[in-house]
């Protein structure tokens, strides 16, 4: 359970490295970067599909659990990098509020769809593949984390 209002959480993901950032008062305490290449190359060669997804799904996990389990806890999530960024482009016209857990959840449920073979539940102007691994990562990291919402950091708004 996540419980020290004064911890931030950053995330980044910028082409192949995932990188954490735990902050406590603006101090940086611990940092973690970790290499996504294998799930990105996975995910974005041909069509993507159900057990893409979810092998992804899967991948992603392992990388971030123990990550997560090992930082201070957080009750702020921040995200920064392009890959993120689009991602926030898709779930939200106002960049400077907090996006709800909620809105991750619906945008997820859309690619989980398309990836099922449904022809309309990908109507966004970035391609589906595009944005999978940034949405499974945030996706992962906000619920296995318990973050109820998520912003843009000051550096990428």
């Amino acid at each position: 359970p996540l419980t020290d209002e004064g911890n931030i959480l950053r995330m980044r993901l910028q082409g192949d490295v995932l990188v954490f950032i735990a902050s406590a008062r603006g101090e940086t305490d611990q940092n973690f970067e970790a290499s996504v290449s294998r799930i990105k190359n996975a995910i974005e060669h041909g069509n993507l599909t159900e057990i893409k997804v979810e092998r992804a799904i899967a991948e992603v996990e392992d990388l971030i659990m123990p990550i997560i389990r090992g930082l201070p806890a957080s009750k702020r999530l921040e995200i920064d990098g392009t890959e993120f960024v689009k991602v926030t482009h898709l779930l939200s016209g106002n960049h400077a509020a907090a996006i709800p857990i909620e809105s991750v959840e619906s945008l997820f449920n859309d690619l989980a769809n398309y990836a099922s073979g449904s022809p309309v539940a990908w109507r966004k102007h970035v391609p589906a593949t595009q944005v999978a691994l940034s949405l499974i990562v945030l996706r992962e990291v906000m619920h296995h984390g318990g973050f109820k919402t998520v912003s843009l950091s000051r550096q990428a708004a």
